[in-house]
């Protein structure tokens, strides 16, 4: 059997190197949507940004192994060798997706405008109640707690909220008149990434429980320190991936933050389906950027309890 990745490189993501590999030998991967196993990042490893990963040099020495034509003589000479194919289907799958993310961002904006004529006429008579309940836990940062870990040392962790990938810290702002808690908890989660390889953020999952399909309104609020680098929507945004009652799933369901926005800012998605949802998985995500973002009062809730509260666009 001949090894398709090398076990002597250095500074080289071993799995990165296996998967091109593979898919430039002819080989199929299948992806397995459910996390199969945890790993955990800190500043003496891999991905932590210290000279680790897959380098542009690595990646193409990569391509020319795999690929190169077995003769390179100038009469057959082939510049993209058997790579051609798989970077013209690489192509046309990115441009897909691309339009089909415009697609998105206009249905996004659509849904909003006709969602704000609706809570206008439903809210107008200032009857409507906006007391319900919450499904998220510790939604305004409010409580804390110090976690010990035998590598890592000792932190401090949102209570409900778990570190997603390179995670998030303690921050002392918050963006006050919360109606949750009192203006001076002054507490909030901040993200830091050193670069535009990492993620950061944090993750709590809701057990849903419903009979009938009821729409759900997820909101929050956000503010840029800094930024740098310029990626997808989804990649600075509240994400969810959805669990129905049935077992299927609806996964990457998002509503993004504006990056070039100062001060703070709201965000909200409401979450239609036609069948009873039984969990979702609820990220505040920031990735493949470098910077600093603060998240606060991210709420889950029924649509009906929390619409009329919606601040005015």
């Amino acid at each position: 059997m001949t090894p398709l990745a090398n076990a002597t490189a250095k500074g080289v993501g071993k799995d990165w190197e296996l998967h091109a590999r593979a898919v430039l030998a002819g080989y199929r991967l299948e992806v397995v949507p459910y996390a199969l196993y945890w790993y955990r990042t800190n500043a003496g490893r891999r991905l932590s940004g210290e000279g680790g990963g897959v380098t542009g040099v690595e990646g193409v020495s990569i391509m020319a192994a795999c690929c190169a034509p077995p003769t390179m003589s100038i009469n057959n000479r082939r510049p993209l060798g058997d790579a051609a194919p798989y970077i013209s289907q690489l192509h046309q799958t990115v441009q897909s997706q691309k339009l089909q993310l415009v697609e998105a961002d206009r249905s996004r904006d659509a849904a909003h405008l006709l969602a704000h004529a609706l809570r206008r006429l439903y809210c107008r008579t200032g009857a409507r109640s906006t007391q319900g309940t919450g499904f998220l836990l510790n939604s305004g940062f409010d409580a804390w707690s110090e976690t010990r870990d035998a590598e890592d040392g000792s932190a401090l962790l949102a209570e409900e909220w778990v570190p997603h990938v390179a995670g998030y810290t303690l921050g002392r702002e918050d963006r006050g008149g919360a109606k949750s808690r009192p203006q001076q908890a002054s507490r909030s989660m901040h993200v830091h990434l050193a670069n535009i390889g990492l993620v950061g953020g944090g993750y709590q999952f809701v057990m849903v429980e419903q009979q009938v399909p009821e729409p759900l309104l997820l909101q929050g609020w956000s503010r840029v320190l800094e930024m740098d680098g310029n990626g997808e929507p989804i990649d600075y945004s509240l994400y969810a991936d959805i669990h129905f009652v049935d077992g299927t799933q609806h996964w990457a369901y998002y509503t993004p933050f504006d990056q070039l926005k100062d001060g703070w800012q709201h965000t909200y998605g409401i979450l239609d389906f036609q069948k009873p949802i039984v969990g979702i998985s609820i990220v505040a995500l920031f990735r493949y950027r470098g910077g600093t973002v603060i998240f606060d009062d991210i709420q889950l809730s029924k649509l009906e309890d929390e619409v009329c509260s919606l601040p005015d666009i």
